[in-house]
C-alpha cells in the first residue's frame, strides 16, 4: 500500500521521522512528520486521510498535517518587527494569494 505512487513520498518522509525514534542509542524523546499544505489542495487533505486510516495509532501520532493559512497566521500572531512582517507578506503573496498567479497558470494550461 506504501508503495503506491500516492503514499511513496508521504511514506518516506514519514518513515524518516518516525526513525528518530527508534535509533540504537535513543537521542531524541520526539519525533514528527508536519506535511504543510494549502487547504484548497483537496487531493493533498484525501492523501493524507487515506494515508492516517493505514497507520497504528504509535505511527498516527507522528504525522502532523497543517494548513498552510494556520501556519501563516501562526506565524503572523508571533512577529515582532517591520522585516519579518515584509518576509510575511511576501510569503503570503508567493504562497497564498492565488490571484497573484492566475495569468501564469492560464498560460501554463493554455499552452
Amino acid at each position: 500500500m506504501f508503495s503506491d505512487l500516492a503514499f511513496n513520498q508521504l511514506w518516506r518522509n514519514h518513515m524518516l521521522a518516525f526513525s528518530m525514534l527508534h535509533q540504537e542509542v535513543a537521542e531524541y524523546t520526539e519525533g514528527y512528520c508536519a506535511v504543510v499544505y494549502p487547504s484548497r489542495d483537496a487531493q493533498c487533505g484525501r492523501a493524507i486521510t487515506a494515508y492516517r486510516e493505514n497507520l497504528e495509532p504509535s505511527g498516527e501520532a507522528t504525522l502532523l498535517a497543517w494548513p498552510l493559512e494556520a501556519v501563516y497566521e501562526a506565524w503572523e500572531s508571533a512577529l515582532t518587527g517591520d522585516s519579518q512582517r515584509q518576509w510575511l507578506q511576501a510569503f503570503h503573496t508567493r504562497y497564498l494569494d492565488l490571484a497573484q498567479s492566475e495569468p501564469a497558470w492560464a498560460d501554463f494550461v493554455n499552452a
